[in-house]
């Protein structure tokens, strides 16, 4: 369910992730050069499922679908839309060990009350146990904010779904949610950092109105950057999206009350205070100077990886440029810089800022997906220092089939060993969720 609320980041980075596809669309595949036809090495690509596949729970998946997150063990959440005797909505499921489980799905009654309504708006957490935190909407939409919308707790062990926060759950210090569950992600001790609104904050405005919160393993809530408080704005679909380690901190990015621009900040588990990470103004080892940070992704080792936007020393045109950073004791580096030359072949595009997600292990290594300026797309892991392909527009699956395109505006997830789900768009007009695994993992 692509339920993102644009950000106010300047209009060219908005509204642009089917241009890939459409250029790919238009017979890209004429210009492939040899090597980027050729799949690369290193990799083996398992399907998880096809379009057109059965869905557990009835019906067929249609559509797309919207990779989540991977555990070490290999289980890998994803929404896909449904089709039920022509009726349509999404579904939530966990793929692992060669069978898919169904968590959630439109029409089904709620836990704490209501029934599901659309989808999943947002991203999905999973932990290695394989307990799974989600937000879903409820019935009524509200769209396009999914102002009425709960947060859930997948128990693996109890195979049982369970309420964390909904519409009316008590918000610590005053208020109430009126939804909750926009993005989720959760660590191996089942503590949940989400994303929720607050009926104390104008819902009339939707970008100063959404909090970051936490729920322990009890359900119970603190606040953790609520602009109720006055402090923090988190826009919808953006910089409020949280992510928690497996120590309990908690990185996202917000505006805060005086500052300029977006900044990631972290609020560690064992303390109070807040601190400030990356800024307006910051330098990256490469001389980049930053404007904007947004979307972090907060790995065991507490170094955060996060999309930026940043003048480059070299004075390429134009002065602003999208980039993918990482921020690890108190430095910046700078992965990869729209226009720098890509293994494989091509040059980043521009990087979808409305709802893309980095991939961040506790090894440091980094997967995302960037269009190219050529009109393809690629998959990208930076692992021992630098950056190495993993599949892109033309690369050939052994008995799946030739990509033609990727769903890029979805990011990339990867795991401790590195593998990586992603979906794609086939040259035979097939789209499949592929399991990505570097030969020689463990």
């Amino acid at each position: 369910m692509k339920t993102r609320v644009h950000h106010n980041y300047p209009a060219r980075i908005v509204g642009l992730t089917t241009v890939g596809p459409l250029l790919a669309s238009l017979g890209l595949l004429a210009i492939l050069t040899p090597d980027a036809a050729a799949a690369p090495p290193g990799y083996t690509f398992t399907p998880i499922a096809f379009l057109g596949d059965p869905a557990p729970g009835g019906g067929v998946f249609v559509n797309d679908f919207e990779p989540g997150r991977i555990n070490d063990r290999g289980e890998v959440t994803f929404t896909a839309d449904l089709d039920v005797s022509g009726q349509g909505g999404e579904g939530l499921f966990l793929a692992g060990n060669g069978a898919i489980k169904q968590i959630a799905r439109f029409g089904q009654p709620a836990p704490g009350g209501g029934t599901f309504s659309a989808g999943v708006p947002g991203i999905t957490g999973l932990n290695e146990d394989g307990d799974v935190a989600f937000g879903f909407t409820l019935e009524p939409l509200q769209y396009p904010l999914p102002l009425n919308a709960g947060l859930y707790r997948y128990s693996h062990s109890k195979n049982r779904v369970s309420l964390v926060a909904g519409p009316g759950t008590p918000i610590p210090a005053g208020g109430s949610f009126v939804g909750a569950g926009l993005d989720a992600v959760m660590n191996n001790q089942g503590i949940i950092a989400f994303t929720g609104f607050d009926s104390r904050v104008d819902v009339t405005d939707p970008y100063s109105w959404l909090g970051v919160f936490v729920a322990d393993r009890q359900n119970r809530i603190t606040s953790v950057a609520n602009p109720a408080d006055g402090v923090f704005r988190c826009e919808s679909g953006t910089g409020g999206t949280p992510s928690i380690n497996n120590q309990g901190d908690v990185a996202w990015a917000s505006w805060r009350a005086g500052e300029p621009s977006y900044s990631v900040f972290l609020k560690p588990a064992q303390s109070d205070s807040i601190a400030t990470l990356v800024q307006q103004g910051d330098v990256s080892d490469q001389g980049d100077v930053l404007h904007y940070a947004v979307l972090p992704r907060i790995n065991d080792r507490g170094d955060v990886a996060f999309l930026g936007m940043a003048t480059p020393r070299d004075g390429r045109v134009p002065w602003w440029l999208e980039g993918i950073f990482v921020y690890s004791r108190g430095l910046v580096r700078r992965l990869a810089l729209e226009q720098d030359v890509m293994p494989g072949g091509g040059r980043v595009g521009l990087i979808p800022g409305s709802s893309w997600q980095v991939g961040f292990n506790s090894r440091g290594d980094v997967a995302f997906a960037a269009p190219l300026d050529t009109g393809e797309e690629g998959l990208y892991v930076y692992v021992g220092g630098s950056l190495r392909l993993v599949a892109r527009t033309g690369t050939v699956i052994p008995g799946v089939g030739t990509i033609l395109n990727l769903e890029t505006w979805r990011g990339a997830q990867l795991n401790n060993h590195g593998q990586i789900p992603f979906a794609c768009t086939l040259t035979d007009g097939r789209i499949v969720l592929l399991l990505a695994t570097p030969h020689g993992a463990n």
